[in-house]
């Protein structure tokens, strides 16, 4: 029984621990510079990719770089498979971000919707658990972040990084042809590093203590002696 309410009260303590993270902080990366400095062109792949690792890096995952300049570099020099062209196949974004997080010490899953397969329910889902999206428009032969979403009646809009000034765009979706469309989810799958401690935790200044405890004395539950 006791192992029990310890199983219990650690439960809540990471439940109430966990984090819902703001997306307008990923950092936005303005392609057309790099492009002039280092001559490459046509590297909307890369950039998503290093805008979603730098967003991460903020947000729990700290050994991953937080400078820009080198997770670009980094993922058009090594990570991201291009064409001759410049252009970035959907496989080698996913294997990109992917290998680079394990690279750094963690396990990230990138999954794709396939092209026509977009949801607005499932990008809404994402945006809602603070995952940032990477959206890959053929019509535009270009590779967006969607950063947030809003719905007023029967209008959609996304917020997106575009890669190009203004880096920060708003689109309604109307305009989009979703057939057109291939969505890709960026799930972390090791625990996040965000500075909480569960090991011997003192959850007594929590605001939902009081409630448990109340819960479990109305309830014959045993507590744990204290010391």
């Amino acid at each position: 029984m006791k192992k029990f309410i310890a199983v219990f009260f650690m439960f809540m303590i990471m439940l109430f621990s966990s984090v819902v993270y703001a997306i307008d902080d990923v950092p936005a990366i303005d392609q057309d510079t790099y492009e002039d400095e280092w001559g490459v062109d046509n590297i909307c792949g890369p950039t998503v990719a290093s805008e979603i690792i730098g967003y991460w890096g903020a947000h729990g995952y700290p050994n991953l770089s937080s400078d820009m300049d080198e997770v670009l570099w980094d993922m058009i020099s090594t990570y991201i498979v291009r064409t001759s062209s410049g252009a970035t196949y959907p496989a080698s974004l996913i294997t990109g971000i992917e290998e680079y997080a394990w690279d750094a010490g963690y396990e990230f899953e990138v999954t794709t919707t396939g092209k026509g397969k977009t949801s607005w329910s499932g990008l809404k889902a994402e945006i809602d658990a603070g995952r940032p999206v990477i959206l890959l428009n053929y019509a535009w032969n270009h590779y967006v972040v969607v950063i947030d979403y809003y719905e007023s009646g029967t209008t959609r809009t996304i917020d997106i990084l575009y890669g190009h000034i203004p880096l920060k765009r708003t689109i309604n979706v109307a305009t989009l042809i979703l057939s057109k469309l291939q969505t890709f989810y960026i799930v972390p799958i090791t625990p996040p590093d965000n500075g909480v401690i569960i090991e011997d935790p003192d959850p007594s200044t929590e605001d939902w203590y009081e409630e448990v405890i109340t819960w479990c004395e109305e309830n014959d539950w045993e507590l744990e002696p204290e010391d």
